[in-house]
């Protein structure tokens, strides 16, 4: 009978440990990869690429391939600066990249020939880098202005601020019709109603 339940509970830890094991793969972070080339198209190998991020100045540094592939990888979501620099070449830059949580974000780099000293920069608007064909995800960011001005559940089972308001941030989530308990309702874009 003893070694029922140490096997019954064994199976149990097991499967706990195997339903979480998703929680841990989950990432607050994305990434950026691309590839570097001349005006004609040829591969640049050892070029130097930069990612500056704009919020808060942390900087990550890689270096292209010798097929000319770069890969800046697990880059906390916000506005990043990317710069490129090569040997013979004119430093390029695209300013306003938007790196999101879980998508990997392409960005290719034309290098013009010229000295080190050159710069040319792009600067991203924000319906572009909002664009991802890479990966199909749907996702909103938060910034923290949103998370203070959220408005405070007052009368509310819990009172203060509830992880679940974040959720009807998102355009394209709409509250619908309660089922008389104390569960939220909402809707994905369209989708079947959802609760919790």
């Amino acid at each position: 009978m003893k070694a029922h339940r140490l096997t019954f509970f064994a199976l149990m830890a097991l499967m706990l440990v195997w339903a979480a094991a998703p929680a841990f793969a989950q990432s607050d972070r994305g990434t950026v990869t691309g590839t570097v080339t001349d005006p004609g198209g040829a591969v640049i190998a050892n070029a130097k690429v930069t990612a500056t991020s704009m919020d808060t100045g942390e900087v990550r540094e890689v270096t292209s391939s010798d097929e000319g592939n770069y890969t800046l990888p697990e880059l906390k979501a916000g506005l990043y600066k990317i710069a490129v620099e090569a040997q013979g070449f004119k430093t390029a830059s695209n300013k306003g990249v938007k790196v999101a949580v879980q998508v990997t974000h392409s960005l290719d780099f034309k290098l013009e020939v010229g000295a080190v000293s050159d710069v040319v920069t792009v600067t991203a608007d924000a319906a572009s880098s909002a664009i991802q064909t890479d990966t199909p995800v749907r996702q909103t960011n938060i910034n923290e202005r949103q998370v203070r001005e959220l408005p405070l559940l007052v009368g509310a089972e819990v009172a203060g601020r509830s992880p679940l308001a974040f959720i009807f941030l998102d355009s394209n989530v709409t509250a619908a019709a309660g089922n008389g308990t104390n569960a939220a309702n909402f809707r994905v874009s369209g989708g079947q109603g959802l609760g919790t």
